[in-house]
């Protein structure tokens, strides 16, 4: 059976994105949102979200190229401009085609952890699934690994190599991207990544739905392509053709494997209540989309853990996905693979 899991990136990026987002979750086909926890339409568009009344795969897509940050900015300077905000995507394009990575990893791991404790105060549970929004730094990659690592999540790496095949949790997957190719075609491109999926395989199709409004055509090239998406993504012919794929399942983040060696190292490490409120928002039987901070302090009740089941193994690291970075920086920079020289997300 092949997975199709259809994520849609950049919920609180902006008031019109956030419209859009909402939209192709609920009359379209998206169930799992990339948050960016530093945004300040984050919370109306987690509450537009809520609203709609269906369940999604939360994850924290963590922004650390747009806006200001959650972390005190004396603590990390090496990601902010003189005004305090982030430094542009543009700007770690450039220096990382120079081989300059100018991000400090210790800076970057606090950043993270400041964005992952606003993720949890909005939201109330831990991220489905754990990435960064793109840009180009092995820095900050190795930073998010470790953050997530420590945390027991599930780390999604990076990837713009549609060949390529990376591990979330303990899912091999590919991921696929086609939102800055010329003349994209949304539904299409959903198509053709279904045609071109061997069996067994799983596919994460990455979107940006959303609308424009002129915070987004200020700091985003990625403008029409959004709109495109939404009208791809609630089309019921799209829908009907891959509801009628008698080998393909719609999934999201919370049907991929997690990594179980992470979570047993942390249930041994953070013990008491914390293990057991990390462990049952992740687990994917029992999602719990939208559980109040410290509910489990209230008198909830926490379903019990078979702990026993958790087999100690070595925890997946994703290092090895950051070597095909590189090329990745290069195409984005010069226009190989038929991407623009300059596309900001």
């Amino acid at each position: 059976m092949k997975q199709l899991l259809i994520r849609a990136d950049d919920l609180g990026y902006s008031y019109a994105v956030n419209l859009g987002i909402v939209r192709s979750v609920r009359e379209g086909l998206v169930r799992s949102v990339g948050l960016m926890p530093n945004m300040p339409e984050t919370g109306r568009g987690l509450a537009w979200l809520r609203d709609t009344g269906v369940d999604v795969a939360l994850g924290q897509h963590t922004n650390v190229c747009l806006g200001k940050p959650c972390a005190d900015p004396a603590l990390i300077p090496s990601l902010l401009q003189e005004d305090g905000s982030f430094k542009s995507s543009r700007t770690y394009r450039s220096c990382y085609k120079e081989g300059n990575d100018f991000v400090v990893f210790e800076e970057a791991v606090t950043e993270i952890r400041a964005q992952l404790a606003r993720f949890r105060e909005l939201t109330g549970a831990e991220p489905a699934y754990f990435e960064a929004h793109a840009v180009m730094s092995d820095n900050l990659m190795r930073a998010i690994t470790y953050v997530a690592e420590q945390e027991g999540l599930k780390e999604q790496p990076m990837s713009f190599d549609p060949t390529a095949r990376v591990t979330c949790g303990s899912t091999e997957l590919r991921m696929v991207m086609r939102s800055m190719a010329p003349d994209y075609e949304p539904a299409a491109c959903i198509r053709a990544a279904v045609e071109d999926m061997a069996d067994g395989e799983t596919v994460v199709f990455v979107c940006h739905p959303g609308y424009l409004d002129r915070f987004i055509l200020e700091h985003s090239s990625l403008t029409i392509d959004r709109t495109k998406e939404v009208d791809a993504l609630i089309d019921p012919g799209l829908r009907a053709w891959l509801e009628a794929q008698p080998d393909l399942k719609l999934v999201d983040y919370r049907d991929l494997r997690a990594c179980r060696g992470t979570a047993q190292r942390n249930v041994w490490e953070a013990g008491g209540h914390r293990a057991a409120r990390l462990l049952y928002n992740a687990d994917v039987r029992r999602p719990d989309r939208f559980r109040r901070p410290h509910a489990y302090k209230q008198g909830k009740p926490v379903r019990p853990l078979g702990l026993s089941r958790l087999q100690p193994k070595r925890a997946v690291c994703h290092q090895d996905d950051l070597a095909g970075q590189r090329h990745v920086a290069d195409a984005l920079c010069d226009g190989r693979r038929g991407l623009p020289a300059a596309c900001e997300l």
